[in-house]
């Protein structure tokens, strides 16, 4: 049972990349600048500009507030804010790997939503880090290993590692499947009603 479950993950995974690569990424970066931008403007105690633009090259401009009222303005490529979003083809593509139930779909819609509410504040740490580094190289180490872990974690770990810890969390089909080797016992049919009297 794992074996195929691991089969039809990975061709479901092949063909949902080239959706979200051809069909999904320029959306899902609108997203993520929009949702990045309000983000920034919501931050308590900043004063100076914010914003997030991105370029006709599809660079993105990060102006982002630093100590003392400024704000500075720092350049990424687009495979950074790209990075965040591949969790999703992932993450589907372990869902719909799974069984069949009623369950699904509510799964889908919940592990979607947190994955969407993850890539805003992951841009905005490694920008603090990007500061932090250029700007502050001397400040508190104990930041410096915080922000140098924090943009780590949410740049390589979470894409890679939340979706199937989603799909098992969400999904209780899909873990009792994954985790035990055993297909869903079948629904029971229903009884058949006794013929009325007449």
């Amino acid at each position: 049972m794992q074996l195929r479950f691991l089969l039809r993950a990975s061709l479901l995974l092949l063909a949902l990349l080239a959706v979200w690569w051809f069909a999904l990424r320029r959306p899902l970066l609108d997203w993520v600048q929009f949702s990045a931008e309000l983000l920034l403007q919501s931050l308590p105690a900043v004063h100076s500009p914010t914003s997030v633009d991105v370029d006709a090259a599809r660079v993105w401009d990060l102006q982002v507030p630093i100590p003392g009222g400024r704000s500075v303005h720092i350049r990424a490529g687009e495979s950074v804010p790209t990075m965040f979003t591949v969790s999703l083809p992932l993450y589907w593509a372990i869902l719909f790997a799974g069984p069949w139930s009623r369950r699904l779909w509510t799964s889908f819609a919940l592990g979607t939503a947190i994955l969407l509410l993850l890539p805003p504040p992951s841009l905005l740490v490694y920008a603090a880090h990007v500061v932090k580094l250029n700007l502050f190289p001397h400040a508190a180490p104990a930041l410096g290993y915080f922000l140098n872990f924090a943009d780590y974690f949410s740049a390589t770990v979470v894409p890679f590692v939340l979706p199937p810890l989603l799909a098992l969390g969400l999904y209780p089909d899909l873990r009792s499947v994954v985790l035990t080797g055993l297909p869903l016992p079948a629904d029971p049919s229903p009884a058949p009603r006794p013929p009325r009297r007449r």
